[in-house]
């Protein structure tokens, strides 16, 4: 397998924690109790700088090259890849709720937060799902190691904030809490 999808399938693991964490917190919302809304920011602002700026543009160059490869993958793909523009949008959105929701600068309703967040994370739950039980292994099988060559030069390189070898100063609480998880 490559290295490349190697780092993806460990992002959507990582990914699922945060979702687990995200849906725990909106549970407690929905139940009226108090969530910890400094997690929940920090987990959405993981969300919007590095699964979407940096893991779903990764996918969309193998998806490129998939489907010059394999044709029959092209409806497939063009889904995922206008997925992953939804999904930016609508992680966008939610963190934009919890931050009105912090800083109390505007009414927000709690059932529209609520949707917003069940909705992220079904949408993003399913959409990884797919990646890894057919596109992947799609990919894997297809590309060359000329088409891995060219996608790993192409690619954005920066380091995980929260699951990488140095945790960005940002994401501190977003850690010491999966940590203290792990434990």
């Amino acid at each position: 397998m490559s290295d490349i999808i190697r780092q993806l399938h460990t992002d959507h693991i990582n990914i699922s924690k945060l979702l687990d964490l995200l849906e725990r917190e909106i549970e407690m919302f929905h139940n009226e109790e108090t969530p910890d809304y400094a997690l929940m920011l920090d987990a959405m602002r993981y969300m919007v700088n590095y699964p979407d700026l940096v893991h779903h543009p990764t996918e969309d160059l193998i998806f490129e090259k998939l489907k010059n490869r394999d044709p029959d993958t092209g409806a497939e793909v063009d889904r995922l890849t206008a997925e992953h523009q939804a999904l930016a949008d609508k992680s966008a959105q939610f963190l934009e709720s919890l931050r009105r929701i912090e800083n109390e600068t505007t009414m927000v309703s709690r059932e529209a937060v609520e949707a917003q967040g069940v909705g992220y994370i079904s949408l993003l739950r399913t959409h990884m799902s797919k990646e890894e039980g057919q596109v992947f292994p799609r990919a894997h099988q297809a590309l060359v190691d000329d088409d891995w060559l060219e996608i790993g030069a192409a690619l954005k390189k920066q380091e995980d904030p929260v699951f990488g070898e140095i945790v960005a100063e940002e994401h501190r609480t977003l850690y010491d809490w999966l940590a203290s998880q792990a434990e």
